[in-house]
This record gives structure tokens, sequence and C-alpha cells, in this order.
């Protein structure tokens, strides 16, 4: 399936799009860190605990698995914690409203958004709005996203969804404005 890079102008608009529809992560993209902790944990800690005749080698093998619980486990914990606080999206009637942990929500509206991208620059797939400001800032969706071992496997759903909620909410007064290099000449 080859990757949008434009807008989804032409897929063709739903008679009703529905009221307010809420995008999340996938269940497999909130387990993964938790299992990839698991993995390390594994591996590392059967070589940490084994008891070894040389105390060198004892003391090496305590010094690593302090650092390991005093340091890496609760930074890792907190990190966990704060994955699965919720990050979402909402297509409401009159905005694009995103959701993200430990930030202030921020709304789009719709009449102020000038197009609906894959990021091309991004090393995973995600959803970019451009804006009608100045500059016509770039905002990237904090969902949907899809990376190698995170794979939203109803990626271009949840990405024509929101472009067909756009075209449907955007306003019949909505006009395409000149690219930001252009609008700052004027």
């Amino acid at each position: 399936m080859a990757v949008p890079t434009t807008t989804p102008d032409t897929a063709p608009v739903p008679a009703t799009v529905p009221g307010v529809v809420t995008i999340t992560r996938t269940p497999r993209q909130l387990w993964l860190p938790l299992l990839i902790l698991a993995l390390i944990a594994v591996v590392r800690l059967p070589a940490w605990l084994q008891h070894s005749p040389d105390p060198a080698v004892a003391h090496q093998n305590a010094t690593a698995l302090r650092f390991w619980y005093l340091t890496v486990v609760p930074v890792y914990a907190i990190a966990l914690c704060v994955n699965f606080l919720p990050t979402r999206i909402e297509l409401g009637e009159s905005a694009l409203v995103l959701r993200r942990p430990l930030r202030r929500r921020r709304v789009l509206e719709w009449r102020h958004i000038q197009a609906i991208l894959v990021d091309p620059r991004s090393s995973r797939r995600r959803v970019a709005v451009y804006g009608d400001d100045a500059d016509g800032r770039r905002t990237l969706l904090p969902v949907p996203f899809s990376a190698v071992m995170l794979k939203d496997p109803d990626f271009e759903e949840k990405f024509h969804l929101i472009g067909q909620a756009w075209l449907a909410r955007r306003g019949a007064d909505w006009e395409l404005l000149p690219p930001p290099s252009v609008r700052q000449g004027m």
C-alpha cells in the first residue's frame, strides 16, 4: 500500500461523518515497552545473580545489580506509567482536539487547517496537520502512528477518517491559502 503524500482530497467524503470520534494507541503500542524491560531483565539478571568465587567479579555483579535497581528500574517504571496515560485525538464537530499525557490539550479548529499529510520527515509514519498561521506550522498528531515494531494495522483507515472529517467539517467559507513562503512576502 502506497504512503499518501497529499491531502486526502481524493477520498470520497461520506454523507455523514460520525459526531465525535476518538482515536487512541493500539494495545501493542501500549504494552511493547513493558515487554522490552522484561526481556532485558530475563537476559541480564541471571548473569548478575550468579555467584563467583572471585571477589572482584562478585563485587562487579553486585554493583551492576545495585545500579539496575536504583536507576534503570525507577526511570523505566516512570516512563511506563507515562506511557499508560491516555494519548488520543478527538475529531469533534468544530475542532480536532489533541490530548497528550502530561501536556495541556490542544484544540485545532477545522477551518484553520490547511493540509493533513503523512509526515515525510519522520522516521515513523505519523499524521501531520498544517495550520493557516503565518509560518504554516506543522503539528504532529500523537496518534495514529506506525513504526517498525509498533505497527498500527489501521493506520491508513485512521488517516483517511481524519481527512474525511476535515473535508466535511472545515466549512463552506474555507479557502486554500498560498504556501507560507509566499504569504510572508505579501
